[in-house]
């Protein structure tokens, strides 16, 4: 089910208590290439499993974090779902944080920050 910038908080009350990604098709964007690279290559290497749980994280927790947005600037007042959202907000924060900084220690500087160019340049468009 789709929510409109308008819809208020008393009409998603069926909306899912758990924040995963919804969007399938952005998903298999995302993990197409992935495997088809390991595939290809016939190996894993444990930074991809990392990568992978990161890029998972930051698809989870745009729900929740749209949920608290909405609440705040266009709904103006509270969603009584809102204790849900900053629960499974934090939580992919956290796990999204702990694959960034592990993926910082094991890769290079300048390849890290070239992701991240990339990553917010496509963001941005």
């Amino acid at each position: 089910m789709q929510i409109s910038a308008r819809t208020s908080p008393a009409q998603a009350s069926d909306r899912p208590k758990a924040y995963l990604p919804r969007e399938h098709g952005a998903t298999a964007m995302l993990l197409t290439p992935i495997f088809s690279v390991a595939i290809l290559a016939r190996t894993w290497h444990w930074s991809e499993v990392v990568v992978l749980l990161a890029a998972f994280a930051a698809m989870s927790a745009k729900d929740p974090a749209v949920l608290l947005v909405r609440q705040r600037f266009v709904w103006k007042q509270r969603s009584p779902e809102s204790f849900a959202a900053w629960r499974w907000l934090l939580g992919w924060s956290v796990v999204l944080i702990t694959n960034v900084s592990i993926l910082l220690k094991a890769w290079p500087f300048k390849a890290f920050l070239a992701i991240g160019v990339g990553v917010a340049a496509f963001g941005a468009g």
